[in-house]
């Protein structure tokens, strides 16, 4: 006798339910293994799935551990165990994947105002095609948001927007490593026994316990390194630097050359996390840059002459709107907005 959809998902997460019933196995594999299973799904995912479901903090390695301990009672049948073994290993990952990406569509579309999202979810990149493991899980912020992740050693990250992190399934084992596309902040626990690493693009960079920025997003020139507290190490090319407080380290990418900015004010490179963005006698290059990162929004420069322009403000929990009315008002530049598209021109 099957149970529900809804009963079945939530004994296969219940982290204090170790072994499925008979009826669980029944509905799931009525739900993968038949036609009219498969539409059920669908139609119950798409209408109940992420309103029903508590996704946060499911811990994948016993969830699979689970499905695949209750084959082993069968196997005095030597023909049955590795055909039952696989058929839940196919309904696990069939199963999970819809949950973590309907999951994160969710949160995308949530109406927070900040545009902050929780970081206890990831979606899985790539399996382990024989134990129907993840091998590691990809943190995505869309654009326009911030995603807030704590890992498990207790370190906490702060992904800008469009940016992804991604961490392996053995992090903390053996080593603390993640790799970086697009803007970070760490804040590291320190652990004097194993470092953490962030390989972003051409460096990396090596940490104890500290508190750091990078950004690494792969369509820009250079890869920047600013600390905060602590001390890091940036390497490439078999070089190392060691950074100390209130330095900024830029890697530039063409030519495989540093540079080293020293005693600068750090505020700006943690305030985007809670929603404050800082400028700085910035040019327009680098404003635009970080508007578009940070408000999902494409701006297209009219005329070449507004690059000469520089920028200094601190705005907090501003609409897009709000900054380029600010910025009209303080330069000869005008701005049209339509949708996520932004046209700016030179004022006459």
């Amino acid at each position: 006798m099957r149970v529900s959809i809804e009963n079945a998902i939530k004994q296969l997460l219940d982290e204090n339910v170790e072994i499925l019933s008979a009826e669980v196995k029944e509905t799931l594999s009525f739900l993968f293994d038949t036609d009219e299973g498969k539409e059920c799904f669908n139609d119950w995912f798409q209408d109940n799935s992420i309103n029903s479901v508590e996704i946060n903090g499911v811990d994948f390695e016993k969830m699979y551990s689970k499905i695949g301990g209750h084959v082993k009672g069968r196997e005095r049948n030597p023909v049955f165990p590795f055909v039952y073994m696989r058929k839940f290993q196919k309904i696990a990952a069939l199963f999970i994947i819809p949950l973590v990406i309907g999951a994160v569509t969710f949160l995308y579309y949530s109406q927070k105002s900040n545009r902050e999202l929780s970081g206890e979810l990831a979606a899985i990149t790539n399996y382990d095609t024989y134990k129907v493991l993840p091998l590691n899980l990809e943190y995505v912020s869309p654009p326009g948001a911030r995603l807030k992740i704590l890992l498990s050693d207790s370190t906490e990250v702060c992904l800008n927007g469009n940016s992804k992190l991604f961490v392996s399934r053995d992090f903390g084992r053996k080593e603390r490593k993640v790799k970086l596309d697009g803007e970070a902040f760490f804040d590291v626990r320190r652990n004097e026994n194993q470092k953490f690493i962030v390989e972003a693009g051409e460096i990396d960079v090596v940490a104890l316990g500290t508190s750091f920025y990078v950004q690494a997003y792969p369509s820009e020139k250079t890869i920047e390194t600013v600390l905060l507290s602590g001390k890091v190490a940036v390497e490439y090319n078999d070089q190392q630097i060691i950074l100390e407080p209130n330095q900024k380290h830029t890697y530039i990418k063409d030519n495989n050359k540093e540079k080293l900015n020293k005693n600068i004010d750090t505020k700006r490179y943690k305030a985007w996390t809670e929603g404050e963005l800082i400028f700085e006698n910035d040019t327009m290059e680098e404003i635009i840059r970080r508007l578009e990162h940070f408000y999902n929004v494409v701006i297209i420069v009219e005329n070449p002459e507004i690059y000469t322009y520089g920028f200094t403000a601190s705005l907090a929990d501003c609409s897009i709107e709000q900054i380029m009315e600010y910025i009209k008002l303080s330069s000869p530049i005008a701005y049209k907005i339509n949708k996520n598209e932004i046209r700016l021109s030179s004022r006459k």
